[in-house]
């Protein structure tokens, strides 16, 4: 008998009678256009049988006699598919359970133990991962100018994978360090991984006279003296993994890192600027903002971190900036050359949402 896809699998058989669709036994249907089915055909694509006859081979299970053969006629039936669930484990990540989810959250790199218990010749998307780099670090200041740009937030993308059976390396970012001397920029967050999928450290935010455009990365620290921010999603993914940082102003007003979801603010009078925003995400069960820029530094004030644990900036009175927070890829606060240093962006994170039931 002809079958449409790939035909059905088992103990069982499929028969014709009479134009009808008898099915005895046990079977594991095949695929058709990504959905399982069990089709008969008189050969063509578009020419089904419409009578389909289930055999119950006499039993309920018990002994007894189940009565009479069930007929469905010009019906669809939706066959159960017993579809093994991937059996995960580690001994690095946090494991929390959300509705039919385990949530495994690495908050330091490690490994996680995946099997698939999917058929992978089917294609399926089989789990969803959140990955997000470090956050770049602030820059410094000189000591009669208040300008450095905060350090753009850790590149941030979530990613329906097929994971490698067995062990897949988990990588987490740190923090790019802040600017500790006068006129030089900060540092570059790290990369996360997952196996093959990746985020870009977050750019360092530009200082005053040396290193004052913001450094491009995850997304782009913000610039410092009259300097532009640097570039975002310096991976080229597609979604963008972050924005670029903004620009820094004539004097005492650094530039706000880029976030995952906005440019960071350019800076202008005497005011650092703001970081750019993050974004929240759910896959633990609960809401939680991740990847906001780190705010730029200012004489009069610091400019605010974008939400995402992006850091604040700081200010003639305040003088060095605020850390990222750690485990959102959050950038750091850009610091005052008067006596503050800037701040180190937060470190990343891998999240990973797996079906239970």
């Amino acid at each position: 008998m002809p079958y449409l896809g790939r035909a059905p699998t088992g103990t069982g058989s499929v028969t014709e009678i009479d134009g009808d669709l008898k099915i005895t036994g046990q079977l594991t249907a095949g695929k058709y256009n990504s959905k399982f089915a069990i089709d008969a055909t008189d050969g063509s694509a578009s020419n089904y049988l419409s009578h389909l006859l289930i055999e119950d081979g006499g039993t309920d299970g018990s002994g007894t006699n189940a009565g009479d053969d069930l007929i469905l006629e010009d019906q669809t039936l939706d066959l159960p598919i017993d579809r093994q669930l991937p059996d995960c484990s580690s001994d690095d990540a946090v494991i929390t359970r959300s509705g039919n989810f385990d949530i495994f959250t690495f908050n330091s790199s490690g490994s996680f133990n995946f099997r698939t218990g999917f058929d992978d010749t089917l294609g399926d998307q089989l789990t969803e991962v959140l990955v997000i780099a470090g956050g770049g670090g602030g820059g410094r200041g000189a000591a009669t100018n208040y300008t450095a740009g905060g350090g753009g937030a850790g590149g941030y993308r979530t990613v329906m994978a097929s994971l490698a059976s067995g062990g897949n390396s988990v990588t987490i970012g740190a923090g790019g360090a802040g600017s500790t001397q006068s006129n030089f920029g900060g540092l570059n967050g790290g990369a996360t991984t997952l196996g093959n999928i990746s985020s870009t450290g977050g750019g360092g935010g530009g200082a005053q006279a040396t290193n004052t455009t913001g450094a491009g990365g995850g997304s782009g620290g913000g610039g410092g003296l009259n300097a532009n921010g640097g570039a975002g999603n310096a991976g080229s993914f597609d979604p963008v993994e972050g924005f670029a940082g903004g620009q820094g102003g004539s004097s005492n007003s650094g530039g706000g890192g880029g976030g995952a979801t906005a440019v960071g603010a350019n800076g202008s009078s005497i005011n650092g600027a703001a970081g750019g925003a993050g974004v929240a995400n759910d896959i633990t069960g609960t809401a939680v903002q991740y990847a906001g820029g780190g705010g730029g530094a200012g004489n009069q004030n610091g400019g605010a971190g974008g939400a995402g644990g992006g850091g604040l900036g700081g200010s003639h009175a305040s003088s060095a900036g605020t850390v990222g927070q750690a485990n959102t890829g959050g950038g750091g606060g850009g610091g005052t050359g008067n006596s503050g240093h800037g701040a180190a962006g937060g470190s990343g994170v891998v999240i990973i949402k797996v079906p239970v039931g």
